[in-house]
């Protein structure tokens, strides 16, 4: 598949990846602020810092796809 193509296909549901984008930021901004709750060592810890890690690649990805199909239009 053509990189326009498929960039094309992917800015057609924009509103969806806007969406996602605010989900992933409010999840960082909460999971961020559960760190000080959360006792390191445990098993919530771990999961803590696995979703953070998660929603940190999300945000990023989104992030990056929103910017590519506003500097398309």
């Amino acid at each position: 598949m053509d990189w326009d193509r498929l960039l094309d296909a992917a800015c057609q549901f924009s509103r969806g990846w806007q969406l996602l984008f605010v989900i992933s930021f409010v999840s960082l901004v909460v999971l961020g602020l559960s760190l000080d709750v959360v006792e390191p060592g445990t098993a919530t810890y771990v999961v803590t810092v696995v979703q953070l890690v998660s929603f940190g690649a999300l945000f990023l990805f989104t992030g990056g796809l929103l910017v590519l199909c506003i500097r398309r239009e």
